[in-house]
């Protein structure tokens, strides 16, 4: 790479886990857990991105606007992003138990013009004294997208050692190494548009909504209105598609496995060291971390295949991920 591209940068416009652990996009391996968690997701087909009855409303009108002070309400925020356009939907999002703000929003515009205004204008801008973020709807525009609570999503804190990268605020760089293309096409990761870079003071454009040029978008927009239920019912039938199998078969694989776990910890040392649920069913999982439970310590006899078994929450239920290693890839090959 030439010296002159050291501070281009470049977006992602589909989701794909191991590239957005990528600070420039070239990764071939994951490199933490949750990035593990992330691809096994998206490989089994287990996020649904049109599967949350919460979301509601034209997703090519939606904003989303987080770092937001956990004390700023809904009137608060209304008022501050009407100064972009007129608000047709505002949702904070809340803890389902306490009520808290989550510190997140989906704003949702009449027209796609005023969503493009505030998305260019209030981004950086100031809430109740917080640095708002602002982006567009990424979990129903981005193909390939996995949310932040199943290892992916964008952003992070340098703290968390999980940060994301190909977002707004923070985008791929251009790469300072060869790049793989052979390993990123084999792995479905699009590769760095050589030639194409940005500047960090671009801005990124949102998505746009497919139309033929004879339609407006007062149109559109009523179309969409009319028919966004059945949209997102074939939408959802085709994400299922994805699956490696029904869910009901992947869920009696997984209680099938959590047993065998169970057992193979019983010979080894007489008594069960981990607990947990699975689907309503008790399994061999340890360790409460928020909606994630962890086992890390897996037995040794185990080790040769597993890396670490992993429970998420999800609205399907409970589901049961292995992350397995490149070491075990190589011995089971």
């Amino acid at each position: 790479m030439s010296g002159s591209n050291i501070n281009c940068v470049f977006y992602a416009d589909s989701y794909h886990p191991i590239q957005a652990g990528s600070i420039d996009g070239t990764d071939v391996l994951p490199h933490d857990n949750a990035v593990y968690r992330a691809l096994l997701c998206s490989s089994a087909g287990l996020y649904d991105p049109f599967g949350d009855p919460k979301v509601i409303g034209d997703p090519y009108c939606t904003l989303f606007v987080g770092h937001l002070s956990h004390f700023t309400t809904e009137d608060t925020l209304l008022k501050a992003m009407s100064r972009y356009g007129r608000v047709k939907n505002l949702r904070l999002v809340r803890h389902i138990v306490t009520g808290a703000s989550r510190g997140y929003a989906f704003v949702e515009y009449e027209t796609e013009r005023e969503m493009r205004r505030a998305y260019e204008d209030a981004h950086h801008s100031l809430i109740d004294d917080c640095e708002i973020i602002v982006d567009y709807n990424r979990q129903q525009l981005m193909p390939g997208w996995i949310p932040r609570r199943l290892g992916g999503g964008i952003g992070g804190k340098k703290e968390s050692g999980q940060l994301r990268f190909g977002g707004r605020e923070r985008p791929f760089r251009a790469p300072l190494r060869p790049i793989p293309i052979d390993e990123l096409k084999r792995l479905g990761i699009p590769p760095p548009p050589e030639g194409r870079y940005m500047t960090r003071f671009q801005v990124p454009s949102p998505p746009r909504r497919r139309r033929s040029s004879t339609d407006g978008e007062e149109h559109s927009h009523k179309r969409h209105k009319h028919s966004r239920h059945s949209h997102g019912q074939e939408r959802r039938r085709s994400t299922r598609g994805l699956n490696i199998q029904p869910l009901v078969e992947v869920n009696k694989a997984l209680h099938k496995l959590v047993m065998m776990i169970r057992k193979e910890m019983e010979n080894l040392w007489g008594k069960v060291i981990l607990s947990g649920v699975v689907n309503g069913m008790e399994g061999g999982i340890s360790r409460r971390s928020g909606s994630t439970i962890r086992a890390c310590d897996v037995p040794p006899v185990l080790r040769a295949g597993v890396r670490c078994l992993i429970v998420e929450k999800t609205g399907l239920g409970f589901a049961a991920l292995l992350a397995i290693t490149e070491e075990s890839r190589r011995t089971s090959n």
